[in-house]
């Protein structure tokens, strides 16, 4: 939720948080069900202008296809630990923003499929950031797909450790 909603954004359609965003450049972007508000186009206008990698593997056009300046997942390797990341956005957007032509599909099996790849490519450690209610992070932790479930949409705090995975 990083394009919408803001006072800002209300004027320049979430513009200074890409700018902000590449001054600063996290080492991955996630979307959230906000960044739809103003529409598709809009919201790929704001990706192809963004300097960060953005993931979304459970988003698709209305093809199927990944959308331009989007991947499913990727690895960073830090301190010769290669850490891999999957992203996934709210499965509900369509019900709650405008994003009309685009598809999502389900955040457990699309994190599963990117978490087993990227274990085959050898990642050591693999972390979910996903853009979901509490239930869905909770499944994913406990399906041990993944090892760390970092989620949005809560808009609370709420933090698990079973002693081999957290969230």
């Amino acid at each position: 939720d990083t394009l919408s909603p803001s006072l800002m954004s209300g004027f320049d359609q979430g513009a200074h948080m890409i700018e902000l965003f590449n001054a600063l450049p996290p080492d991955i972007f996630v979307p959230g069900n906000h960044e739809f508000d103003f529409g598709p186009e809009v919201y790929l206008k704001r990706m192809s202008e963004a300097k960060f990698p953005v993931l979304a593997a459970n988003l698709r056009d209305g093809n199927g296809s990944v959308l331009p300046h989007h991947r499913d997942s990727l690895i960073i390797e830090r301190s010769g630990i290669k850490i891999g990341f999957v992203g996934a956005t709210l499965d509900n957007t369509p019900n709650v923003s405008n994003s009309e032509p685009y598809r999502f599909s389900e955040t457990q099996a699309s994190v599963a499929a990117q978490s087993k790849a990227l274990r085959a490519q050898g990642a050591d450690i693999v972390v979910a950031v996903v853009h979901a209610d509490k239930p869905t992070g909770q499944r994913l932790l406990a399906s041990r797909v993944v090892d760390i479930v970092l989620s949005g949409h809560n808009h609370d705090l709420n933090i698990n450790f079973d002693g081999k995975a957290a969230q």
